[in-house]
């Protein structure tokens, strides 16, 4: 099976929970992820200072479905501005790959009262 190594660009509202759902496939067919875990780290830059890391819940893990989530308290302690994350994965015999990589823009938040 080939891994998935992809760009996905990420807009990150600050101050609002944050989700993106995520359904992992290989030439178009569902992997199943039954036993992986997951990690991705939003940074300044490459090399840079970790600003969050994300949290993945397996949704469906035959259908390789999985969500990855920031809080509204972590993305109210970012600053808006342009940085960089990556995901990788961890199968179960310990190989780590890269799955996906790219920009996240954290748009600044205006309105700070509660609803």
């Amino acid at each position: 099976m080939a891994d998935i190594v992809g760009t996905l660009n990420l807009v990150i509202p600050q101050g609002s929970d944050f989700k993106r759902e995520l359904t992992l496939k290989s030439a178009g067919v569902a992997i199943d992820i039954t036993g992986w875990s997951f990690a991705a780290e939003l940074r300044a830059y490459h090399g840079g200072a970790l600003l969050a890391p994300f949290v993945f819940t397996i949704i469906d893990a035959v259908n390789g479905r999985v969500d990855m989530t920031l809080t509204d308290v972590v993305t109210a302690a970012l600053d808006a501005g342009l940085w960089v994350w990556d995901m990788e994965r961890t199968n179960t015999v310990s190989e780590v790959r890269r799955l996906l990589e790219g920009a996240a823009e954290v748009t600044p938040e205006v309105t700070t009262g509660s609803p």
